[in-house]
């Protein structure tokens, strides 16, 4: 039996050596040492690879959680943006029924969230889909 054992280290992405590579110029003897002599992989911490969006930058909570359970998993900014890709979104028995109840009632739709276009945990894309819906069903 071989031992194996599994190292993380958190933003420290494999490139290509270039003049704003960090990892490239600094002097690491023992990780070259390591690298040099111990059998090792590299694993992709982008996009589908881990869950999120193709051409996505990944993120530490969906690269953990795919090593974790070894096997992709699927972060919500994929699962809501194919969600709206299919429509489904716009039948969300939850979006739906505040959609109803806000025309219903006359009053304003409240939405709270991120409004950014980071990407791991919001997309602007989101809030499109989700004024297209309120649009959609005639909210004021």
């Amino acid at each position: 039996m071989h031992r194996v054992c599994l190292v993380i280290i958190d933003g420290f992405g494999v490139a290509e050596a270039s003049k704003g590579n960090a990892r490239a110029q600094a002097d690491m003897p023992f990780l070259a040492k390591l690298e040099k002599e111990v059998p090792h992989c590299l694993m992709e911490a982008a996009g589908n690879a881990v869950g999120l969006p193709q051409g996505q930058q990944g993120a530490s909570e969906p690269g953990h959680l795919t090593i974790g359970a070894g096997r992709v998993v699927w972060q919500p900014l994929a699962e809501i943006n194919r969600a709206v890709e299919s429509g489904a979104f716009f039948e969300n028995v939850a979006l739906v029924h505040a959609c109803k109840r806000a025309q219903e009632q006359q009053v304003p739709l409240h939405l709270i969230g991120l409004y950014s276009s980071g990407g791991v945990h919001s997309s602007i894309n989101h809030w499109h889909a989700m004024l297209q819906l309120a649009k959609q069903r005639k909210v004021p």
